[in-house]
């Protein structure tokens, strides 16, 4: 929701206008969304293990750890997968509660049936990520019943291997899309919907192939030569005043014409300034005569 907040309201190209690159804002971004889901699973397992939740409690936290840890990186990555496809805030918060509670609830009267019955089409549907967690949250649970039961522990690292247990496709699962939907947000943010507007080439990942390199375009400039414009630096009645010694011209020199290139206006000469003549003042008089 905040990325699509971002580029409706033009922070994104503000952002850009300012020098941030998109390698830094990818980074940011990602790093302060790790942060909050993070400081949330931290804050969910120890109290669910300090109320004496089995899950939490009877199972191995390093398994845990890696399941939310893989699931928490798939959640963002695809974040920035479909914040490309959407342009107002409002309607993406609303996509993201419709999935968020429609998956939960497949989830909980269909994935579980289908978990029990052993369908060999349950790992095509753990493809949605919000299934793939439940799977493990499942495998979870079930273990620490059994462990509860047996007076033992729930799932183990050596429990792993145990027919049956998806745990281990699961993990592939997430990690395989955190990969595919990362790429896929990087490259549909260039060329589909950039924040800062610009919108690159399919194919702009080739670029760098010399045979691939498009060949900068001829312009109207090219080839022109420019005219040679010729001016003359009036005489000044003080030898070495300050305009001939910053041309570095003795007074006899002054009249001599400098030519110069590419100066002038559409190829003209600049002549050489002509002295204004001034009328010699005839006094009152005169001034007073040019009004009868």
């Amino acid at each position: 929701m905040q990325l699509v907040y971002e580029k409706e309201k033009r922070l994104r190209m503000m952002m850009k206008m300012h020098g941030l690159g998109d390698a830094a804002y990818w980074l940011v971004m990602y790093g302060w969304f790790f942060l909050l889901y993070a400081a949330y699973m931290i804050v969910l397992v120890v109290f669910g293990s300090a109320v004496g939740i089995s899950t939490f409690r009877h199972n191995s936290y390093g398994i845990q750890f890696v399941l939310f840890f893989l699931f928490g990186n798939n959640m963002i990555a695809m974040a920035f997968l479909l914040s490309c496809f959407f342009t107002n805030s409002r309607t993406a918060t609303l996509f993201a509660y419709m999935l968020v509670f429609s998956t939960g609830i497949l989830g909980s009267l269909l994935l579980s049936q289908l978990i029990n019955a052993g369908l060999w089409f349950t790992t095509i549907i753990e493809f949605i990520p919000s299934f793939s967690l439940y799977r493990g949250i499942t495998e979870l649970g079930e273990y620490a019943t059994l462990g509860l039961l047996r007076g033992s522990n729930g799932m183990t690292v050596a429990n792993l291997a145990d027919s049956g247990n998806g745990m281990t496709g699961t993990w592939v699962i997430l990690a395989a899309e955190w990969v595919i939907f990362m790429v896929a947000a990087l490259y549909l943010e260039q060329v589909y919907a950039s924040g800062t507007g610009n919108r690159r080439s399919p194919l702009f990942f080739l670029e760098w192939l010399p045979q691939l390199k498009q060949p900068r375009q001829a312009r109207a400039s090219d080839g022109l030569k420019l005219p040679t414009v010729s001016f003359a630096v009036p005489a000044s009645p003080t030898k070495g005043s300050g305009v001939l010694q910053t041309l570095g011209l003795k007074a006899k020199d002054a009249a001599t014409p400098i030519k110069t290139t590419g100066g002038g206006f559409m190829g003209l000469s600049t002549p050489a300034p002509s002295p204004v003549k001034r009328p010699a003042s005839a006094g009152p008089a005169a001034a007073l005569a040019g009004f009868s």
